[in-house]
């Protein structure tokens, strides 16, 4: 597994230089945010069948920036796993892109059609490996990634978060026109990475010792809540951070940084193995 740092200049401070300060020599303050791609695209299925074919779907790859990739993605379904070939996918820009300062789904491919073999229901897609072989020189030179499945557990219901801003997947949108290759999903009869041998194969990541943000002044000056986005690998450690949703005041955003990524975590579990993992480390600042 390979974590890819991607700076993007801001005027709060972000503590994240554990995320490896010999490649990009960062030293305990850095004045960007600091978020990290754990692999050379992401996948999304959309909602809705491919119209005029049966068990297809279409699987779209994302990233926050310009490539070519080629990958295989893992399928968890009601009857088993399956894995998926993806032919070399070019990623261009999404017109509709959101303006944070860094958007996982600013790029998009065409769709793949991915049929399988019956009628079921596809809990969780992800991708499994993926080689970028165009565009993005850091990808380009990593070869073929492995990369991990996302948080949660796919068979549950995901509820709504009541803050708009620890959403992160782009906006449901009507079907485009599909490639018209078909990629065809292939059983695995040894599930291998994807086992659930374990009492709990899914768990979300969480805050062991939350740390409190130190206020340099003795009283906030006005009510004020900073979200922070923590990046978590698999040994829990905080490997990037950026502000999710500021406050109104920016020191309040920079002392939410510093403590969250002075917090001790507990990374993700997804089918029985840590993995990356993001957090969303909530701050509220009171002027009483």
């Amino acid at each position: 597994m390979r974590c890819r740092p991607v700076l993007r200049a801001a005027l709060f401070v972000a503590l994240a230089c554990s995320i490896g300060a010999a490649v990009l020599g960062c030293a305990a303050r850095a004045s960007a945010d600091i978020d990290v791609e754990t692999c050379p695209a992401l996948v999304g299925l959309h909602p809705e069948k491919v119209p005029g074919l049966k068990n297809t779907y279409a699987a779209i790859l994302y990233a926050p920036s310009a490539r070519s990739v080629v990958a295989r993605l893992g399928a968890f379904t009601d009857r088993g796993f399956y894995s998926i070939a993806l032919p070399e996918r070019t990623l261009a820009p999404v017109p509709t892109a959101s303006p944070r300062p860094f958007d996982r789904f600013a790029y998009r491919a065409v769709p793949v059609a991915v049929r399988f073999p019956d009628d079921l229901t596809v809990y969780e897609l992800w991708v499994h490996e993926a080689r970028a072989t165009a565009g993005d020189t850091d990808w380009t030179k990593a070869g073929t990634v492995e990369c991990t499945p996302p948080e949660g557990d796919p068979r549950v219901p995901r509820v709504s978060n009541p803050d708009p801003a620890a959403t992160a997947s782009p906006t449901p949108e009507p079907l485009p026109t599909a490639d018209p290759a078909i990629a065809p999903a292939i059983a695995l009869l040894s599930p291998g990475l994807e086992t659930l041998a374990c009492p709990h194969p899914f768990v979300d990541a969480r805050a062991l010792v939350p740390v409190a943000p130190d206020y340099p002044f003795a009283r906030a000056m006005e009510d004020g809540t900073s979200l922070v986005e923590i990046t978590i690998d698999p040994t829990g450690s905080p490997v990037g951070s950026y502000v999710y949703k500021p406050s109104s005041e920016p020191a309040y955003d920079i002392a939410t940084v510093q403590a969250a990524t002075l917090t001790t975590y507990a990374p993700a579990i997804a089918f029985c193995r840590p993995i990356y993992s993001r957090y969303i480390f909530r701050a509220e600042f009171s002027s009483k």
